[in-house]
């Protein structure tokens, strides 16, 4: 799970706001320490889920794509539960 996590924050990079993309971290219960790392909250299938619905209500078409895409890649079923 963490790296999933890890592959969509890296795409989130750069095809979404970066207020927004920071809100949606914050929301899903995702920070990053002063070198960059990942740090969640809770456990890492609670926070990719949050993540992935917020990324689906803010993010819009651009991320929803992203999703797919990365879904298609690791061979997943990330957009099927929302």
């Amino acid at each position: 799970m963490d790296e999933i996590i890890k592959a969509v924050v890296e795409r989130t990079r750069g095809i979404i706001d970066k207020k927004r993309v920071e809100k949606i971290y914050e929301a899903s219960g995702i920070r990053f320490d002063k070198y960059g790392n990942i740090l969640i909250k809770s456990n890492a299938s609670d926070t990719l889920n949050s993540l992935i619905k917020n990324l689906i209500i803010e993010g819009g078409v651009i991320a929803k794509i992203m999703l797919h895409n990365l879904s298609d890649e690791k061979d997943l079923k990330i957009l099927e539960s929302y």
